[in-house]
């Protein structure tokens, strides 16, 4: 008894022994726990007395829970249970725990070798009866029974329709019956299986069950036609997997759906999927993609250290995006005409002094600009730029000299502002003045070039979980702009900066409302975009700016920014009063 840990209910709640038969005490009346899982470890034989009549975490009323509520759930290495003749409640066969009148099937221990055969009797087979059983080469059920049949070593309900049970060593082609339309069972582990044959009516895997996760030697697989999702892990680690086919109606590959299958070498995606992260990643055999619709429909990290893919095949329309996922690859339409590389966009710098010139490329290098402005030239296109005039001609100002401005203080915010619950009141990115950017700047129309900026980008997209709500900050003027920029991971919030730093001050005092809107009402995606707009602000040279900014503590960040003192910007932007105690009091 002093191995056991038992309360004066007589609830077993530990095994403290080195013994790896562990007989219960005869009085116990429910078993609770058999201690750590370093002691379970060393279990291989368990022997439950005429007394226990209950487990305190499983019902066999119920088969809700997870598996690790199951009986000994934690014994690894169990290999036997047995149960004494005269309990009233459990009983045993073969090692396998099931009620007395084995009506019931409950737990299989996990290192329970060979074949299983269900007695006739059974009616119900719990569902993590199996959960963990890595050494099972068949089932087979005796005649009679009214509830289950075994077909080439696996189990099933008596009518073929639910798969009830794999045996992790199952080795060759399993063929599963046309009855069968969802799969819940899992074949995860039957690492000698080499090709599965589903049925042509089936409709859908069970969310969360990673079904041929770990299958290493399965070779090729046909999804059929009504599938139309792909669930989380479903064919990671099938290491041999070197075929799929994927129905035409298929809409979503979740995370990581085909992670590790190193064999696989081409992949077809339907026109309507929606790929996931993750989803190919570390397929590092895969050359060839197949993209039957829209490319902007795969996240970024979809195919992550896919660094053999050297051809892709896809629409015409959607040759830009598709470049952007699959930098190195040669790319093809439908019918296999090749496509030429994408030209990028010529910077112009022959029309810009050469003293403006050498300013620029002092702050960033003209191939740098290139590349930015490339991957913007739908945000920033020539149409957009060609609105800013010049100040003194009123001739189109330089295009090389307009995205280096916007350049300049977009670019300072590289990414998005992190919410802290605690300070995001008073929290700010740290930004700069770039003179070179103000100098050039200055040469321009002021109204053409806010013009410009609102074209390209008249409001901020924020994203709160699945909706996305617009702000305007220009009445009757918005765009709906993706919440992160995948190619230069930066977020709406950069956008902000040129417009704070060049606005009006009516259009200061109108994104000062904003903000303020975002900080009351929104949830922490828009208090995060008010911390961008709040940073963007420092660089704004208007009272509106300086106001909002006092009203969170930040003035003095601000004065510094400009090398003076709270007050004096109090002073310089705000009438004064006398209190009636003689002090002043600034009235922004």
């Amino acid at each position: 008894m002093s191995d056991f840990s038992i309360t004066p209910d007589h609830v077993l709640m530990g095994y403290n022994g080195t013994d790896s038969t562990v007989e219960i005490p005869e009085g116990v009346k429910k078993i609770g726990s058999l201690g750590s899982s370093e002691n379970s470890q060393i279990i291989t034989r368990i022997s439950i007395p005429s007394s226990v009549s209950e487990f305190m975490y499983f019902s066999i009323n119920s088969e809700y829970g997870s598996p690790s509520c199951y009986p000994f759930s934690a014994c690894e290495n169990l290999t036997e249970i047995s149960v004494a003749e005269e309990n009233a409640k459990f009983s045993s066969v073969d090692g396998i725990l099931y009620t007395k009148a084995r009506g019931t099937l409950l737990v299989c221990p996990k290192r329970k070798k060979g074949k299983v055969t269900i007695p006739a009797s059974v009616k119900k087979i719990y569902r993590y009866a199996f959960y963990g059983c890595r050494n099972l080469t068949a089932f087979e059920v005796e005649e009679g029974s009214g509830s289950y049949c075994a077909v080439d070593g696996i189990l099933y309900n008596k009518k073929q329709t639910e798969i009830m049970a794999v045996p992790t060593l199952k080795a060759g082609k399993a063929v599963l019956p046309e009855g069968i339309t969802e799969i819940s069972c899992s074949f995860e582990g039957c690492s000698a299986l080499t090709e599965i044959i589903l049925p042509e009516k089936l409709t859908k895997f069970h969310y969360g069950v990673p079904c041929f996760k770990g299958c290493s030697s399965l070779k090729r697989m046909v999804i059929p036609k009504n599938i139309i999702s792909i669930g989380e892990e479903l064919f990671s680690g099938c290491t041999s997997l070197s075929e799929i086919t994927l129905p035409d109606n298929l809409r979503t590959i979740c995370k990581s759906a085909f992670q590790d299958c190193t064999s696989l070498r081409e992949i077809t995606l339907p026109p309507q999927v929606m790929v996931d992260a993750f989803a190919f990643k570390g397929c590092t055999g895969l050359t060839t993609v197949i993209i039957q619709g829209d490319p902007g429909r795969i996240r970024s990290s979809a195919f992550q250290g896919c660094k053999s893919i050297s051809k892709v095949t896809v629409d015409p329309k959607y040759i830009s995006t598709a470049q952007k996922l699959f930098k190195k690859a040669a790319f093809f339409a439908p019918d296999g005409t090749p496509f030429e590389p994408d030209k990028k966009q010529a910077l112009k710098t022959d029309d810009l002094s050469p003293e403006l010139l050498e300013k620029i490329s002092k702050h960033v290098k003209l191939e740098k600009l290139l590349e930015w402005a490339d991957v913007r030239k739908k945000m920033y296109s020539q149409k957009a730029l060609g609105i800013v005039r010049m100040a003194d001609t009123g001739e189109p100002a330089p295009h090389t000299a307009v995205l280096f401005v916007l350049y300049a203080y977009e670019n300072q915010m590289k990414k998005e502002p992190v919410y802290h619950k605690a300070t995001y009141k008073t929290d700010y990115v740290e930004l700069s003045f770039v003179p070179e950017a103000d100098e050039i700047a200055r040469t321009m129309d002021h109204d053409s070039l806010m013009q410009a900026i609102i074209k390209t980008d008249p409001c901020i997209a924020v994203l709160k979980r699945q909706s996305v709500r617009t702000i305007p900050l220009i009445p009757d003027a918005y765009v709906d702009l993706p919440p992160k920029d995948d190619v230069l991971g930066i977020g709406p919030s950069c956008r902000f900066v040129p417009y704070a730093r060049f606005a009006s001050p009516a259009q200061i005092e109108a994104l000062t409302k904003t903000a303020e809107n975002l900080m009351k009402n929104w949830s922490m995606e828009g208090r995060r975009t008010a911390i961008g707009i709040r940073s963007a602000l420092l660089l704004s040279d208007t009272k509106e700016a300086a106001a909002y900014l006092d009203k969170y503590g930040m003035l003095d960040v601000y004065a510094k920014m400009r090398g003076m003192t709270a007050e004096a910007i109090r002073s310089e932007n705000s009438s004064t009063v006398l209190d009636d105690d003689g002090s002043m009091h600034f009235d922004l």
